[in-house]
């Protein structure tokens, strides 16, 4: 009886200690395919060239769960955006080419989420500058109540959904 006890008291202590040590985890984002519904109707042709502006090409922390930290590099993030931007205007009509004359530049600025009792919530924020100056910031938010991934790029998905509905933006896509 007593080496039940032993070996159940060491199981406790190992489990508990594996819990709590935390590991580190690296997020590479994915594309999720955008509800159009959340998109205004737009077309253009014009070409237009979309530049990852992000320059910062290491990991950094985006958020810590029961011990565990996750990591993403955001340049990694914005070339996610990117390729999501460049499917939808290409649904539109809108070229994306190398050497434009037209050109947005995109940055992933912050990758965030907190873990709450209610789940995991995400925010991410995207900065843009189009090439007649302006210069832009917007936002998404996600969350799911048990895992983690589908909120951090849901969160994406719908900053880029937020770029495509920024006015400005979007009048220097149609023109």
């Amino acid at each position: 009886m007593k080496n039940n006890q032993r070996f159940f008291t060491y199981l406790t202590t190992a489990f508990i200690l594996m819990v709590f040590s935390g590991c580190t985890h690296r997020i590479v984002s994915e594309q999720y395919p955008v509800d159009q519904l959340m998109l205004p109707k737009f077309a253009g042709d014009k070409p237009i060239t979309i530049i990852n502006a992000q320059n910062e090409a290491e990991e950094i922390l985006l958020g810590t769960n029961v011990g565990h930290k996750f990591m993403g590099n955001l340049q990694q993030f914005t070339d996610t955006a990117i390729e999501t931007l460049k499917t939808e205007l290409n649904k539109r009509g809108i070229p994306v080419t190398q050497n434009a004359e037209k050109e947005l530049k995109i940055t992933v600025t912050k990758v965030h989420f907190d873990s709450r009792l209610t789940g995991f919530w995400c925010d991410v924020d995207i900065k843009v500058e189009t090439g007649d100056g302006y210069i832009g910031q917007v936002d998404g938010h996600d969350s799911n109540a048990w895992i983690l991934y589908p909120a951090i790029y849901g969160a994406l998905n719908h900053a880029v959904v937020a770029l495509l509905n920024d006015d400005t933006v979007l009048t220097y896509l149609k023109h």
